[in-house]
């Protein structure tokens, strides 16, 4: 499923190394945007992910700046994204980047009835 996601035209890989070594990554996607989003649909940040032993040595700072600059040079340079209601530290990242809450949508695990919230943010270099 991985490997479909690296394949598809409509989405931008950038990988994050340290030593040679990959450590994070990002998938920007052109796809569909939620209702709550204005047409033209702006790219998703479909993943962003950064290995634990990483954190903390602002190299998620790095990569989204790099998220950022590839977004600037699209039509439409407004990003999406879908995170976990119930992850703070999540939402205080992508938050400090400039995207902002603007609606939510629910999804199944199991039959516990989980949210997520969609966040925006409406210009990658300003």
């Amino acid at each position: 499923r991985f490997l479909t996601l690296l394949h598809d035209p409509r989405n931008h890989t950038l990988l994050l190394s340290v030593a040679n070594t990959p450590v994070g990554y990002a998938i920007l996607a052109q796809a569909p945007s939620p209702a709550t989003i204005q047409p033209p649909a702006p790219l998703e940040l479909r993943k962003f992910y950064l290995h634990p032993a990483h954190h903390g040595a602002g190299l998620a700072h790095t990569l989204m700046h790099q998220v950022l600059h590839l977004a600037a040079s699209h039509t439409d340079a407004r990003i999406w994204l879908t995170v976990f209601s119930g992850n703070p530290r999540a939402i205080a990242f992508y938050s400090k980047h400039g995207f902002q809450i603007i609606g939510h949508q629910h999804f199944l695990v199991g039959s516990d009835l989980q949210q997520d919230h969609i966040m925006l943010r409406q210009s990658p270099l300003a």
